[in-house]
């Protein structure tokens, strides 16, 4: 046990958790702008999906910021917070904030176009949990006299527990231990269509 506490207890540089949070704010900022050109094929009550059905079949679905009914131009507000909160993410402010809105927008998004989402839609869910637990928001953050040298140092000798980014690794490996299983059974993979 006291070995287990020491690895978790270890110290890791800053600056790395952060250049994660930079790049889930530049993946968060992509993933919002593919939803703001989906809305009037997907999102919007005028689309391809009946949303009505999907929250009847699916209760879930229902635990969401959207219901049927709403105009398209709450799904344009919503998008575009998530934006702003990805602006957020980049610049280092507000960041658990932002990761808490954006993972609202990101979960209610997800259940109300329910049946045309996939992998990479929740991998996005998981990237904004991670960043509610990490230790972020510490370095690289936008300054409004700009950014000095002194900065630069004192971010990267800025040390946080190692603990948590532990955790992440080991969820990462969990990941890709089970996706690779699953392609062990899966006909499209052994037959070679999955790489095709």
């Amino acid at each position: 046990m006291k070995r287990i506490r020491r690895w978790l207890g270890q110290e890791t540089p800053a600056i790395a958790h952060d250049v994660f949070r930079i790049l889930v704010g530049i993946y968060t900022g992509a993933f919002f702008v593919r939803l703001l050109r989906e809305i009037p094929a997907i999102s919007s009550s005028d689309g391809l999906l009946d949303h009505a059905l999907i929250q009847e079949a699916y209760w879930f679905t229902r635990v969401s910021l959207f219901h049927t009914g709403m105009p398209d131009a709450v799904f344009y507000i919503a998008d575009i917070i998530g934006l702003v909160g990805a602006g957020c993410l980049i610049l280092g402010y507000r960041v658990k904030t932002a990761a808490l809105i954006i993972l609202i927008i990101e979960a209610s998004t997800y259940r109300w176009n329910f049946m045309v989402m996939y992998l990479d839609d929740a991998v996005a869910h998981l990237l904004i949990v991670w960043l509610l637990l990490l230790p972020v928001g510490k370095t690289l953050i936008w300054k409004k006299g700009g950014v000095t040298k002194e900065d630069w140092r004192q971010w990267l000798n800025e040390r946080v527990p190692a603990g948590p980014a532990l955790l992440f690794l080991a969820n990462v490996c969990l990941i890709y231990a089970l996706a690779g299983f699953w392609k062990l059974d899966s006909v499209l993979w052994r037959d070679g269509f999955g790489l095709y």
